[in-house]
């Protein structure tokens, strides 16, 4: 006999008391509150969608430069999204005399986005980050939308890193070999990065197989250090 589905019951800040037993007040909707937002917060966000995001890109500021490639993964599952740019790309811009070079992958990261709740990223939420920024930018020259403020959150292991931690460096690589991953971030080849920018197969390839190495120790840093602060309190 099939056994009956019993839907997960939405957490109610009206009702919710967190696990340090902070004191509850009674709020003018009725039923009683947490005082601590910060526990409420982090019990929240438990059901929502996290998407560990990274990009690679031609140059660091994003009206000289286009984005190479991009890499996501859903987390605690091995579900993957990526798009790189290729030759036809390029060779587009050049038909069209102005560049849409990484429009093609702009649009199909803007398919992703909206099916997750939050972003976590590596030095790309915060207000002098590169990814959310650089990704914003280019989808308001393509006239893509964005998603506008408070509509998703993100989190950056940079800044957990940095007010967390005390390492002589921040940067991803120095973190995930701190704790151990598994995984380590790749050398970065200079040729093979401007040639990817032209589009050229192989250098493509390369960015691609580093990208989504940074987003496997994205993924592991994140949990490691997510226990010492609160997900998803920035606005992209």
């Amino acid at each position: 006999m099939p056994t009956k589905k019993i839907a997960k019951k939405k957490l109610d800040i009206r009702s919710f008391v967190c696990e340090h037993r902070h004191r509850v007040f009674t709020c003018k909707d009725g039923g009683d509150a947490c005082t601590h937002l910060a526990c409420w917060e982090k019990a929240r966000l438990k059901d929502l969608k996290v998407l560990y995001l990274d990009i690679e890109v031609s140059q660091l500021a994003a009206d000289f430069g286009v984005c190479i490639s991009w890499c996501a993964k859903e987390r605690d599952k091995n579900i993957y999204f990526s798009a790189a740019i290729n030759e036809e790309d390029v060779a587009l811009s050049k038909k069209v005399g102005r560049v849409v070079t990484d429009r093609r992958i702009m649009k199909e990261l803007a398919e992703v986005l909206p099916k997750y709740d939050i972003i976590v990223c590596h030095y790309g939420a915060i207000q002098r980050g590169l990814d959310i920024r650089f990704i914003r930018t280019r989808f308001l020259k393509y006239g893509i939308k964005f998603p506008v403020y408070r509509q998703m959150f993100a989190l950056d292991t940079y800044l957990l890193a940095k007010y967390k931690l005390d390492l002589h460096s921040n940067r991803l690589d120095v973190i995930a070999k701190f704790l151990g991953a598994p995984e380590q971030k790749s050398e970065i080849n200079p040729d093979d990065w401007i040639l990817a920018g032209y589009g050229l197969r192989k250098s493509v390839a390369y960015v691609v197989k580093h990208n989504r190495i940074d987003v496997d120790v994205l993924e592991f840093v994140h949990k490691k250090l997510e226990p010492y602060g609160n997900l998803g309190s920035v606005s992209i």
